[in-house]
């Protein structure tokens, strides 16, 4: 049951971030013989079509959302409300959580697709950048990010909203900040208010209007 919601959640992630980006998949094997040729993709620099649509399970949370140069997603809190939120309601227990050593920083998720799918070094070291941008190591060359899976965390009872304790962590990254990876690995995205809104307002002025009974 896990698996198939867990499914069911990559789906409306690939539909509703990545439904607009202009980057093509690059095939993994040859087209079987006799398959037509795909158009060619669009040359470098050609504008998208717009930002992506947000997908349901994060919208009213306030996190900014990144791709690693591995296709991983990683969600970032702007906010002690979205840090606190994060957890319970944007993350799976196998997912990757990351916070900065010894002070205040963004909650940042870097979503796996099921338990035991391996993260390439570079990506988990692309969020912990992330991660340490939002932080009060901001303006330090370097940071300690600490790495746990989202089981390994949960929310104190009592304490501040944000607050966490970590049952286990996995791993302390050292990483070197570059504030321009966060213009390279954002993700546009574009809430659904304005779209519901013009479509209710398109049914509204699609409803039928009662005919006029013609005369014997």
């Amino acid at each position: 049951l896990h698996v198939l919601r867990r499914r069911a959640d990559v789906r409306e992630e690939l539909e509703g971030v990545l439904a607009s980006a202009s980057v093509e998949p690059v095939p993994t094997s040859r087209p079987p013989k006799g398959t037509p040729k795909c158009a060619a993709p669009p040359p470098a620099g050609t504008a998208s079509t717009g930002p992506a649509l947000l997908p349901k399970r994060y919208q009213g949370l306030a996190v900014a959302l990144f791709r690693t140069s591995d296709g991983f997603l990683v969600l970032r809190g702007k906010s002690q409300q979205a840090n606190h939120e994060i957890l319970s309601k944007a993350a799976s227990p196998f997912d990757y959580w990351l916070h900065v050593a010894g002070g205040p920083s963004a909650h940042v998720i870097l979503r796996r697709e099921f338990p035991d799918q391996p993260v390439p070094e570079a990506s988990l070291r692309e969020a912990a950048v992330l991660c340490a941008l939002k932080s009060y190591r901001k303006d330090d060359a370097k940071a300690d990010v600490l790495l746990a899976k989202v089981k390994d965390v949960r929310k104190v009872k009592g304490a501040a909203i944000g607050s966490v304790a970590v049952d286990e962590v996995e791993r302390t990254l050292r990483v070197e900040l570059d504030p321009a990876l966060e213009e390279r690995l954002a993700v546009r995205v574009a809430e659904a208010t304005s779209s519901r809104q013009g479509a209710s307002k398109h049914t509204s002025a699609a409803k039928k209007t009662p005919k006029k009974k013609g005369r014997a």
